[in-house]
């Protein structure tokens, strides 16, 4: 979107089905010195008490021994289950036997994690409709992963068989590795066919060994006992966010249906690591890191992927520090959205045309006797300018965009939602505060006070930005189902 402020210069991102921006090949002693570097980029202390050395297979590791929650098989937080159905009638690239292909170079490629996630969406597909149909299509994409796999000391690792900056065919990816485990471990649960469960345990292997190693891998542990799971092994990639906690929830899914210790370990190690290195990733104010290696800049998409991911984490773990650094990421670049209209009050307002880098390039007046209701087409962060701002989309000042302040400029409604599973608690003080029950458009249907005598905490599942404010909707209670402001307490 031109002038939208969001592709601020910077460094390439990756969409990792479609392409990567091409990793730097270093040497096993350059990979060793870079996987120190990512370990003095981590915020000492973040994970306090608790952590213990794990051993499982070659890794030695930091793990912290979270209670783990089996999820059901369709639940909707796991990252790998698509909010709505694959269509039967697929239009998507295709061989002659109905699996999914890429193009690289213009030329047509299997590709891993293609295949694997069209095979996941397939199942979840005849999950929620029973048409056979999307099983066998599911299974087709599983066929061609086993059939290509390539094996190694009784592990399985999955090639990518195309040129991709300084990788070279076959090369493998933990984030590869992760889809496949998946799509294994939830045929298994669904059919009970052992060629799945032996594809899976094959699979899971991969992890077992070290890195850099003259032979595939995709594991290794940093100088601080920090376990990596590396979507371009050997690269200067190192530390892709959304690449390893792929992997990690790969691992987590084929802990669910098989019940293995070590994936259970290898989990928690991997679990372990985000909660330590979150921060690294961080930028304040603004998108996260892609990687931590040559610490290339997320797009927005992948920096809603990451806080996705976290949230899937704290669910699984039972742990609200995931669901904080989901929140903090959040806050710092939220999710373009849109309602279609913004509630601008009566009175005058600057509204500002920003070039791709958030370098101003004009500005106007917006000016008007009575409440405007005006088109707008995106909430965005700028880069470089404070808070959230709104893409005018119609008449004269159509690009400019006008900076969101509840209750003078805001979308009406209920915009970039957080679901909070387990819910989380927020602290009020003593006195009185209020809340709020909205209609769908934004409308106000019931106001309470609620007066408190002395500290008192709520329990809260929903974060959203609801008229232009940021609110947290009460969990369960008398308040159950309202909204009240998260700045008038504080989240735990």
């Amino acid at each position: 979107m031109a002038g939208t402020g969001v592709a601020a210069a910077a460094a390439p991102t990756q969409p990792d089905i479609g392409g990567a921006p091409p990793p730097t090949a270093l040497s096993p002693a350059a990979q060793r010195a870079a996987l120190g570097a990512v370990a003095r980029a981590r915020t000492p202390g973040s994970l306090g008490a608790g952590v213990q050395s794990v051993t499982v297979g070659g890794l030695t590791f930091n793990a912290v021994p979270f209670q783990i929650q089996i999820l059901p098989a369709g639940e909707s937080t796991l990252y790998f289950c698509p909010v709505s159905v694959t269509p039967l009638v697929d239009d998507g690239l295709e061989d002659a036997d109905g699996v999914r292909m890429v193009m690289v170079g213009g030329e047509e490629y299997n590709h891993v994690s293609a295949q694997a996630r069209y095979g996941l969406d397939n199942v979840n597909a005849y999950r929620a409709t029973g048409d056979a149909a999307y099983l066998t299509r599911a299974e087709v994409q599983a066929q061609r992963l086993i059939e290509r796999a390539v094996a190694t000391g009784g592990a399985w690792f999955h090639p990518y068989d195309f040129d991709w900056g300084a990788m070279r065919p076959p090369w493998y990816s933990a984030l590869g590795q992760g889809y496949a485990l998946s799509l294994f471990s939830r045929l298994y649960e669904l059919t009970g066919d052992e060629a799945y469960e032996q594809a899976a345990q094959s699979t899971f292997a991969s992890y077992l060994d070290p890195g850099p190693a003259a032979t595939p891998w995709v594991a290794q542990v940093d100088p601080d006992g920090y376990l990596w799971l590396q979507e371009y092994p050997g690269s200067a990639n190192e530390g892709v966010f959304n690449g390893f906690m792929v992997a990690a929830l790969g691992i987590y899914d084929f802990y669910r249906v098989t019940g293995d210790p070590d994936a259970l370990a290898l989990f928690r190690g991997a679990a372990t690591t985000v909660g330590a290195y979150a921060a690294s990733y961080r930028r304040p104010a603004w998108r996260s890191l892609y990687c931590l290696g040559d610490r290339l800049t997320a797009s927005a998409a992948y920096h809603e992927v990451v806080i996705q991911q976290m949230l899937a984490l704290s669910k699984i773990t039972d742990d609200a520090r995931f669901a904080r650094w989901a929140t903090i990421f959040e806050n710092d670049f939220p999710r373009p959205a849109v309602s279609g209209r913004a509630t601008v009050s009566a009175g005058r307002h600057t509204v500002v045309r920003f070039s791709a880098t958030g370098a101003v390039l004009g500005s106007s007046t917006l000016a008007s006797t009575a409440t405007l209701h005006v088109a707008v087409s995106a909430r965005e962060r700028i880069h470089g300018h404070t808070g959230s701002w709104l893409l005018l989309a119609a008449g004269a000042r159509k690009g400019y965009w006008i900076r969101e302040s509840a209750p003078h400029v805001f979308v009406p409604g209920e915009l970039v939602a957080l679901a909070y599973a387990p819910a989380r608690s927020l602290a009020l003080p003593a006195g009185r505060h209020t809340l709020h029950d909205y209609a769908t458009g934004g409308a106000v249907t019931a106001t309470m006070v609620l007066t408190a005598g002395a500290h008192m905490t709520l329990p809260v599942d929903v974060r959203a930005v609801v008229d232009g404010v940021v609110q947290v909707r009460v969990a369960s209670g008398p308040y159950a189902g309202a909204w009240i402001r998260v700045a008038g307490g504080s989240l735990d």
